[in-house]
């Protein structure tokens, strides 16, 4: 998917002169990476970049391609109903695995996915990217912050992709009614689960680009010490050409909204910045991205990929350390959180915002002036970003119906 953004570009100047120095440095840094243990001054580093507790599961190496289920039964889950049954390989794996051992570590999470996934000929291999150093074989899978003392919120989203020339989906909208059965198990309520899906029966809110940047701006505001967060996407996942430096490949993650040909894809960057950056210390976030492309989306220090070795190890007892991130600029990860602490994040993306709207005016396309991902961000960034209590509650109260 690449983004017809236009000149809505432009209005990043500010934005990549605060990471491209960073970048370069990053492209040097990774000819020489090796995956050995993270030193003790690497993990402190990361802790004060990023203070909140992130987990986030993918289905897929960022290189790789996520696989549909036509049958979800065959992960011994049962249908959404009788005449819905497909489902996306990474959500049934997780569920699934979930299902028969509720109880259960990231590592043992992560073998049993694996193995599921193998068993039933897929190829993708499972990643956990995290923001500290998780000890695999000892800390409990929970989508709860480990106080459970905060609020609790949700986001889902799924996208099939219906009535679209290419592309179409079958089980992404399944997907998000069976991972809120999962999260409503554990204690999540309605009211505090946000669902977006092309599927008018389940959801008034479509998953558009900037539908989803205004649920992830919800997802994160206000976060406190002992919040439990958790997003759920079910969808396509592509990759476009980095234009900031930050990437050693050259090339960013994204999610593919429902209205990508119109305004583009959310690229890791977007989402480091909309989802990681802003949370404080003892925050909880749990991500499962079901997508293509997924391997690193968040950008996050730390690196647990199931491939037969590791898994093997794992299983014999190993007491396997996660590895760095090779993707991971630690630089950079400063930038965009020092970008929004000190407003340079606001200018930006109202930039953008004069920006968008100055092409779709020129484009004369509707909805590219005031409905594009750049433009919701330029949109949210007062109540969201400088701490503008009263901008804030505004936006709260005149969010529309969930």
């Amino acid at each position: 998917c690449t983004p017809q953004l236009g000149a809505a570009a432009s209005g990043t100047k500010l934005f990549k002169m605060l990471i491209k120095k960073a970048g370069s440095i990053k492209k040097k840094a990774h000819t020489a990476f090796t995956r050995e243990p993270p030193t003790e001054e690497y993990k402190g580093r990361a802790i004060s970049t990023i203070p909140a507790r992130v987990r986030m599961f993918s289905g897929c190496k960022d290189t790789q391609t996520s696989a549909d289920v036509q049958d979800v039964t065959s992960f011994g889950l049962p249908p959404v109903s009788e005449a819905d049954k497909a489902g996306g390989a990474c959500t049934n794996g997780i569920l699934s695995t979930l299902e028969h051992t509720p109880d259960i570590t990231f590592g043992d999470l992560l073998v049993k996915m694996r193995e599921t996934l193998k068993e039933r000929n897929y190829t993708q291999i499972p990643q956990l990217s995290t923001s500290n150093s998780v000890k695999l074989r000892d800390e409990k899978f929970s989508v709860w912050a480990p106080e459970k003392t905060g609020n609790h919120r949700a986001v889902l989203v799924g996208i099939n992709y219906t009535g679209q020339a290419q592309g179409v989906l079958n089980g992404c909208v399944n997907d998000v009614k069976m991972m809120r059965d999962y999260i409503k198990s554990t204690g999540f309520t309605d009211d505090n689960i946000r669902v977006l899906a092309d599927d008018i029966d389940l959801t008034r809110t479509p998953p558009t680009g900037s539908e989803i940047v205004k649920a992830l701006a919800w997802l994160v505001k206000g976060a406190k010490k002992g919040d439990s967060l958790f997003f759920h996407y079910s969808g396509h996942g592509s990759q476009q050409k980095d234009d900031t430096g930050d990437e050693a490949d050259g090339m960013d993650e994204t999610l593919v909204p429902l209205d990508y040909a119109e305004n583009g894809c959310i690229t890791d960057d977007t989402l480091f910045q909309l989802m990681v950056a802003p949370l404080p210390t003892g925050a909880s976030l749990t991500c499962v991205f079901d997508c293509c492309h997924s391997g690193t989306i968040l950008d996050l220090p730390f690196l647990f990929s199931a491939t037969e070795e590791s898994c093997a190890a794992l299983s014999n007892g190993e007491d396997l350390e996660m590895a760095q991130n090779p993707r991971f600029d630690m630089d950079t990860a400063k930038a965009l959180v020092s970008g929004i602490a000190s407003g340079v994040f606001n200018q930006v993306i109202k930039a953008k915002l004069k920006a968008g709207s100055a092409a779709g005016a020129v484009a004369g396309k509707a909805g590219s002036a005031g409905g594009g991902i750049q433009d919701t961000l330029a949109g949210l960034a007062g109540g969201l970003f400088d701490g503008d209590e009263q901008k804030a509650k505004k936006d709260a109260t005149e969010s529309p119906e969930w």
